[in-house]
């Protein structure tokens, strides 16, 4: 009774912490779903229970229409079934969020789904189906844009762990790992898990400074995360390069640390890899009974945790393990204890090697589809090469045709500026040359009023003014000219909209365009204001006549009578 009520206590608590999941992961980006199950894994479900798992699968599924959401959800139950070493149920799981990706088409989920489903391969010890699906994840990814998938630091670590450990395959897995560093860790574990492999890469080159930096720098990680397991692993690995270093003592302590660190967190599969190792440096130390004792507990703990598993961990911890008990037997010069040690060691040692036939076998089939899918990843940055080389071709011939546009504007409004004060230097002349006139008219006005002897010097000047044209045709030709270079097709469209205008008429018109009064006009017509005024009238009258007509034609004259 009191297990039911405590089962009930913790669904009514996964309810009320993650009843609105639904609705958050329902507005999340298409490429941000699968990163968002994973952290709430993390975070609230490692020590759940099943049945508060189902329960999160059924509110993020209940009234979620859109694929995206459903195929998250079945992402989540992956993750949750793989963290609980139930791999059969993980891979049901990411094959129907993947089968349901391809259905809908949802780009940026698909190659997420498809890499999870590779590493549910990996733990089935299904080797070549593993990679290959890693792979063509990691080919789709760079198609559709490594932007969109805010976990790639993480899915390249998986594939260089996968070359690394299950191929042995270190130059790949370098290049993997070492790509990885240049994104953004999408969590601290990712983050410590690189720069701990990157380590265990430089230690398999003999670079053992380099290997001890990111061991420091994964351990430095580690320590800031409070995370007792990564702690263990990591320094394991720095006792292993102590080791190899025959710094014995020291490498004792780490690896000490890294076992009792396992058996805290239950990481049994790490304890099993280090018992022999803390065998191996008894024995060099000379301690046989603790030598024993050390192959002794390999024993129990992988009788009792032989399910949780690889084939590949199991033979290479009985490797290892009757490895060093050959060796204690033959310092003790037991042979019949040494015989059935080397026995079980060759059985092993078979079994490993089938194993890693096995693996170069698929590594052969996984080199095809690696030479495929990088030569699809070519072609696609080929393709994006030119693609970039096109839009900065047209993007530096838009920028050439704005700037000639340009100075082609400004070339247009100096030319328009110097004919309007050609222009309107041209009508000051004639106006400065009618005042003049006027100058004249009203001094002889006063030559009139002299007296008869000075009548031949008045008919002179009457002379003078009959010789004397205002506005003439070359005047008037000339005042067209410069008019046209302002007014462009002033003339001609006066003409065609009204064929039946004076030109008297074109001439008040060009006159009043240029705004020049009444008694201006007169002047410089050598006729009277009152001239103006009759033939402005006539003209209003028949523009009038023709607005009713073609009320847009003569519109804009009528405004500038």
């Amino acid at each position: 009774m009191r297990d039911f009520v405590v089962l009930f206590f913790l669904l009514l608590c996964q309810i009320n912490l993650h009843g609105q999941e639904r609705d958050s992961l329902s507005h999340l980006r298409q490429e941000d779903k699968i990163p968002y199950v994973n952290r709430l894994y993390y975070r609230h479900f490692t020590n759940a229970p099943i049945a508060a798992a189902q329960q999160q699968y059924r509110l993020m599924t209940q009234n979620a229409p859109d694929p995206d959401t459903r195929a998250a959800a079945w992402a989540f139950m992956g993750k949750y079934y793989t963290g609980h070493n139930q791999t059969d149920s993980a891979v049901v799981c990411y094959q129907q969020a993947w089968q349901l990706a391809n259905e809908q088409k949802l780009t940026y989920m698909q190659p997420s789904l498809l890499h999870l489903l590779g590493i549910s391969y990996y733990k089935q010890d299904q080797y070549a189906a593993g990679l290959e699906r890693l792979i063509k994840a990691n080919t789709q990814m760079n198609q559709a844009g490594i932007s969109h998938f805010p976990d790639m630091a993480a899915y390249l670590y998986d594939l260089g762990y996968a070359f690394a450990y299950y191929y042995e395959d270190f130059d790949t897995a370098q290049h993997y790992i070492r790509t990885a560093l240049q994104y953004t860790m999408p969590d601290y574990e990712t983050a410590i898990l690189t720069h701990n492999m990157m380590g265990l890469l430089y230690r398999s080159s003999c670079c053992m400074d380099t290997s001890y930096y990111y061991f420091y720098k994964a351990l430095q990680l580690a320590e800031a995360s409070h995370d007792t397991l990564l702690i263990g692993d990591v320094s394991g690995n720095i006792g292993y390069n102590h080791l190899l270093q025959h710094k014995y003592d020291s490498a004792k302590i780490l690896t000490l640390k890294d076992y009792q660190l396992s058996m805290l967190t239950g990481n049994y599969k790490s304890a099993c890899m280090l018992l022999p190792v803390l065998a191996r440096i008894s024995l060099i130390q000379h301690d046989i009974p603790g030598t024993m004792q050390y192959l002794q507990q390999t024993q129990v703990i992988l009788k009792n945790n032989r399910k949780e598993l690889t084939l590949k961990a199991i033979y290479t911890i009985c490797n290892y393990m009757y490895e060093v008990k050959a060796d204690v037997y033959r310092q003790q010069n037991n042979l019949p204890a040494l015989v059935k040690a080397q026995d079980s060691l060759l059985l092993y040692h078979d079994s490993l090697f089938l194993t890693k036939e096995s693996r170069q076998q698929a590594h052969i089939q996984i080199n095809l589809i690696k030479e495929s899918s990088q030569y699809q990843v070519q072609l696609l940055r080929s393709e994006e090469k030119r693609n970039i080389l096109l839009r900065n071709t047209l993007i530096v011939i838009c920028l050439l045709v704005i700037v000639v546009a340009i100075q082609a504007l400004y070339r247009l409004k100096r030319v328009n500026a110097s004919n309007e004060a050609l222009l309107v230097d041209y009508a000051n002349t004639l106006v400065e040359k009618n005042q003049l006139i006027e100058q004249f008219k009203a001094e002889m006005q006063q030559l009139k009023n002299q007296p008869d002897y000075i009548e031949h010097e008045i008919e002179d000047i009457f002379k003078t003014l009959r010789n004397q044209t205002i506005l003439t045709e070359d005047d008037w030709q000339q005042f067209k000219l410069l008019f046209e270079r302002v007014y462009k097709n002033f003339f001609s469209n006066i003409t065609e909209k009204l064929p039946d205008i004076t030109q008297a008429e074109i001439r008040l018109l060009a006159l009043t365009k240029l705004g020049l009064s009444t008694k201006e006009m007169a002047a410089m017509q050598g006729i009277s204001p009152e001239s103006i005024r009759k033939a402005r009238y006539r003209l209003r009258k028949k523009l009038e006549e023709k607005a009713r007509v073609e009320k847009d034609i003569a519109f804009n004259m009528l405004k500038n009578m």
